[in-house]
């Protein structure tokens, strides 16, 4: 095999939802056989599927060693795979198209490991995942980090640009991060920041840049791009990680300038504004995502990584399985979300995750965002409402209910109270309480030479 380089009402809302209650992974990109394919490796959360080319009843088969439970036993079956009991594997006859078909079977629902696959080719080697563009899921622009569906241009050097240190550079980092089980997020964010520097300085040995040449770097990129605090000091951590955590250097030699953090409140949307989304989704499943979000309190990867199992209806409750910082939770679950998905999954009959997309694969959270989006437009709404809106509307109803704020905290799964006390700022529990001057004014019969009333 040869590898080589190149996603109004509240009488409305009666007659919808209502009614129904009556690590950290390393992406490739490659050829095999002359055939594009994309494949990953990872060691970290999800199941691994193996893929090997061995000799089997006389044959040259693809086997694939795949976790006895669902979905795999589903996605095999769907392949028309033959079960071998004394191999305890399935296979298909070996042929490039085979191999291509299986992996896109597998692809959401397990990591696939391919790397037996190795096909001895006259004048060609097996190559690095350093020398393909999409190590670290690609160097795109930074609008292509915030929504991975779109086509957005890649920033790297060409295919054999890469120098043995940099590539050696780029598995060390990689490999730390999978043994620290950094989270797909994280790892794809540091990767891109650390490639991107790396072809920022496509003849030096990235031991030997120095701190001055990272400032510069930061400094210059800050300016040409005009980025967020935020972003500059994920930029500043993805290359500081290489040098702190691989190379074991003192973080202080490391030391660049970040500006501190922005405090922007949170945006709500309205209890109205709720139910007005809820009413323009009008498809149950959508309807169920959005309510499950706002009911409970989800980030949208935790919507899309969770299983049916994970929704206890004699509880009341949600399991949030390896939330942000790995923690698992309970949130709640609405009486009548309960209903609305007793009856999705009657009606769409998901087999493992509780919102599945075509072939049965996990949705994504570009997917999450769309669907709200959408509501959002078809039901007039000018405020921009995204998935953690919801979030934020849900933390911040309940303390205007008068919630404490601890049990919010525990919802929400923040690890300081602090986090949690941002709502408050939003929250208003208190302010309706505060008459404005103006109206006091108005309202104020005793003040001499009122004529405004």
């Amino acid at each position: 095999m040869c590898f080589t380089t190149d996603r109004n009402r509240y009488s409305c809302f009666g007659k919808s939802l209502l009614q129904i209650i009556g690590v950290g992974i390393f992406f490739f990109r490659g050829r095999w056989d002359g055939v594009e394919i994309s494949y990953f490796h990872t060691i970290m959360t999800q199941p691994t599927v193996v893929f090997k080319r061995e000799e089997h009843r006389g044959m040259q088969v693809l086997s694939m060693y795949a976790p006895n439970q669902e979905p795999f036993n589903t996605l095999v079956r769907q392949l028309n795979a033959t079960y071998s009991a004394s191999k305890k594997m399935w296979w298909l006859p070996f042929e490039k198209q085979v191999v291509n078909t299986a992996y896109r079977a597998f692809k959401g629902s397990a990591w696939v490991d391919y790397s037996a696959l190795k096909v001895e080719e006259k004048g060609t080697e097996w190559e690095t995942v350093a020398n393909d563009k999409r190590a670290f899921n690609g160097v795109k622009t930074e609008k292509g980090i915030a929504s991975a569906g779109k086509q957005n241009k890649t920033v790297a050097l060409k295919n054999d640009a890469w120098t043995e240190e940099q590539k050696e550079a780029m598995w060390a980092m990689a490999n730390k991060m999978k043994l620290m089980r950094y989270a797909k997020r994280s790892f794809d964010m540091y990767g891109y920041r650390f490639k991107q520097f790396l072809a920022a300085h496509p003849t030096q040995n990235p031991r030997d840049i120095t701190i001055e040449q990272i400032k510069h770097y930061v400094l210059k990129l800050v300016q040409k791009k005009g980025y967020a605090a935020t972003t500059q000091k994920q930029l500043v951590a993805g290359i500081q990680f290489y040098y702190v955590k691989v190379l074991n250097r003192p973080r202080e030699q490391y030391d660049v300038p970040t500006p501190r953090k922005e405090y922007k409140l949170p945006v709500v949307a309205s209890e109205e504004e709720i139910v007005r989304l809820l009413v323009a989704a009008k498809n149950l499943k959508h309807q169920c995502i959005i309510g499950l979000i706002y009911s409970a309190g989800l980030r949208r990867a935790e919507l899309t990584g969770m299983r049916i199992v994970d929704i206890d209806f004699d509880r009341g409750q949600v399991m949030i399985r390896a939330g942000k910082g790995k923690k698992d939770r309970l949130s709640l679950l609405s009486q009548r979300i309960s209903v609305a998905l007793q009856r999705y999954l009657k009606e769409y009959q998901p087999s493992y995750w509780l919102f599945e997309g075509r072939q049965r694969k996990q949705y994504s959270g570009e997917n999450i965002g769309a669907i709200v989006s959408k509501a959002c437009k078809a039901a007039g709404i000018r405020k921009k409402i995204s998935p953690h809106v919801l979030r934020h509307s849900f933390a911040t109803h309940l303390m205007d209910k008068g919630t404490d704020t601890r049990h919010i905290q525990k919802l929400l799964g923040h690890a300081s109270l602090k986090t949690t006390a941002i709502y408050t700022h939003v929250s208003k529990k208190d302010l309706n309480k505060i008459v404005s001057p103006l109206d006091r004014i108005f309202e104020d019969k005793v003040l001499n030479n009122n004529r405004l009333t």
